[in-house]
């Protein structure tokens, strides 16, 4: 198993000296790696990032998001992930295999403003992002 160590930090905040790969929000300066923004800083494998605590929500594939139901589509449930894109949920996902959008209804599962914990199954930047329900 993966151990990450985790801690919050400030601009300027140095977060390890050491031989790492510098990722998300953090900048190396000689040996040092230093954090960009106020947020929780990872160190795990052979990187160091920070995840921000304030700014927009971008999606990453394999994030767990909680997502509110704003609305449907004949295919799909659309969601507010907190984000400046809205989640999609196919309704396969959840009727399962034989999802007819002739003899189903969306509301049988489904309803504006339910809650539901879900995993980004695919996101690119062209794209909204496409979820899957977490299990």
């Amino acid at each position: 198993m993966m151990d990450i160590k985790r801690r919050y930090v400030i601009p300027g905040d140095v977060i390890v000296t050491g031989p790492l790969r510098p990722e998300q929000n953090v900048y190396q300066e000689g040996d040092r790696i230093i954090s960009t923004c106020v947020g929780i800083s990872e160190i795990f494998e052979n990187a160091v990032r920070v995840i921000p605590l304030t700014g927009v929500y971008v999606p990453k594939t394999n994030d767990l998001v909680i997502g509110k139901v704003v609305g449907t589509s004949p295919l799909s449930w659309e969601f507010d992930i907190n984000s400046c894109f809205i989640g999609f949920l196919p309704a396969q996902d959840v009727f399962g295999r034989d999802y007819s959008p002739t003899k189903d209804e969306l509301k049988q599962r489904l309803n504006i403003g339910d809650l539901v914990a879900a995993r980004v199954a695919n996101f690119d930047r062209s794209r909204d992002p496409l979820l899957n329900r977490s299990r």
